[in-house]
């Protein structure tokens, strides 16, 4: 009897409700169960609680680095074709490192920690 309430307070809460959670809400229902009770049947039955990822901050804009200049500032209408240019940093994680692409538009390329299809630094990339 217990282990049907114990999944049905799993399925419930989207397979969300740990240990301590599905403890406290069985307490709620006026069952008397101590956690490690709860703890057990769930190992015996496989039911194992979905955990979310934490956020992680991958931004750090309190840094000295120069930073470039907005020239469009969210005027994107350009009066002649070729007349307003954006980009994207695309950077990909990979067993071989940090890949890195700044060109949206060009096949991305593996490289340990470096910057890859880049203009060189002396381009202009604006209006």
């Amino acid at each position: 009897m217990l282990d049907r309430q114990i999944r049905e307070m799993f399925a419930a809460h989207r397979q969300r409700y740990g240990t301590p959670r599905i403890t406290e809400a069985l307490h709620d229902e006026g069952i008397t169960c101590s956690k490690n009770r709860v703890a057990r049947r769930m190992g015996v039955m496989g039911l194992e609680a979905i955990q979310t990822k934490k956020f992680k901050v991958t931004t750090d804009s309190a840094h000295a680095k120069p930073v470039a200049p907005n020239r469009l500032e969210q005027d994107f209408h350009a009066t002649a074709p070729n007349r307003k240019w954006t980009s994207d940093i695309t950077s990909v994680w990979t067993d071989e490192g940090v890949v890195v692409s700044r060109r949206g538009d060009g096949p991305l390329r593996t490289s340990h920690r470096r910057v890859v299809d880049a203009p060189p630094d002396d381009t202009t990339i604006g209006v």
